[in-house]
């Protein structure tokens, strides 16, 4: 995937459950207008349906979406909280 190019960590699965890697929530984001983490987690990719629902990863993959949304540390925290909340 071309965006896993910008930094090496995207390049990283997202869970041992899932062949996803980190790069498919930028895809997300900039292909296909995912602006929340479920969207991201679940909508988008695999991980979403496994069991864990990629929940332990949940921190890193808000973090891939607060760089490149924009969001400061208190919407970070908030959008996980969200998701913890709706999961």
């Amino acid at each position: 995937m071309q965006y896993a190019g910008e930094d090496q960590h995207l390049a990283e699965q997202i869970s041992p459950e899932s062949r996803d890697i980190y790069a498919q929530i930028l895809y997300g984001i900039r292909e296909e207008g995912a602006r929340t983490i479920s969207r991201c987690s679940s909508s988008e990719n695999h991980t979403g349906i496994t069991a864990f629902r990629g929940e332990p990863q949940v921190p890193q993959i808000a973090a891939i979406m607060a760089r490149e949304l924009g969001w400061n540390r208190a919407e970070q925290d908030l959008r996980v909280e969200q998701f913890r909340k709706t999961s």
